[in-house]
């Protein structure tokens, strides 16, 4: 597909145009980055209900959906030429508010303004998203890594293989591998635990840090290198 690869070669150097850009000055981001399986659209989702100033923010995406995306702020579209056509037109004009091709499966994720509804809105992003997203002229702009112990991961990706298949398991533990390095080699990340059963104190734990009442947890980075072994084990160990 040609106009993905236009799109590709565009992604690093993005921006959305000035009126769009004027739109978000009175809004703040919350990225959450993390491997896949830790929780972080259920942690969006129970955050969004603890506070009328906070919402899952919208993603547009080529990506093929799964059962637990029936509630999710995900629109799918048609991963064919056509839609990528149509995304090569919207990103040259500046339409959307940022947008990054996955690094190992080459699915298009992207938002637009009115997928940014309330004052302050949360999203899940992938590592080279946030260099991209740091350039948009939000009022404020955090990255948070969400990680659990490696235990708890395992039982998890376990559950999701069946869901997903060999093929996308071992795709996503590539990711993972990625983007758990990306955020051990930030010596400032700000960690987010999440471990089993405690998604609801995980996510009063954001909300109070994204309304400025509390810091967040700082011992993530423990949990963070236990889940990276844990993923390179996987990915050396198993027969795909």
């Amino acid at each position: 597909m040609r106009a993905l690869e236009q799109i590709k070669t565009l992604e690093a150097d993005y921006e959305p145009n000035r009126l769009v850009a004027a739109e978000l000055q009175d809004k703040v981001a919350i990225g959450l980055i993390g491997p896949f399986a830790v929780g972080k659209t259920t942690i969006m989702t129970e955050a969004a209900m603890l506070s009328n100033d906070i919402a899952v923010a919208g993603t547009i995406t080529t990506r093929t959906p799964e059962e637990r995306d029936k509630d999710s702020r995900y629109e799918f579209l048609a991963d064919k030429s056509s839609t990528y056509n149509d995304l090569l037109k919207r990103i040259k004009s500046g339409e959307l508010v940022q947008y990054a091709v996955h690094p190992t499966t080459d699915k298009f994720y992207g938002s637009r303004l009115s997928d940014y509804p309330a004052p302050i809105n949360m999203i899940d992003l992938v590592t080279s998203a946030v260099e991209p997203f740091s350039k948009i002229p939000f009022k404020r702009f955090d990255v948070v890594s969400v990680v659990c112990p490696d235990l708890h991961w395992i039982m998890r990706v376990t559950d999701r293989f069946y869901t997903i298949g060999s093929v996308e398991t071992k795709k996503r533990i590539d990711e993972a591998i990625i983007n758990l390095e990306w955020s051990l080699s930030h010596d400032d990340m700000l960690w987010l635990h999440n471990p089993n059963r405690r998604v609801k104190h995980a996510a009063k734990e954001l909300v109070r840090f994204t309304l400025g009442e509390e810091e967040l947890y700082s011992s993530g980075r423990k949990s963070a290198e236990g889940m990276l072994n844990t993923a390179r084990n996987l990915a050396n160990s198993i027969s795909w």
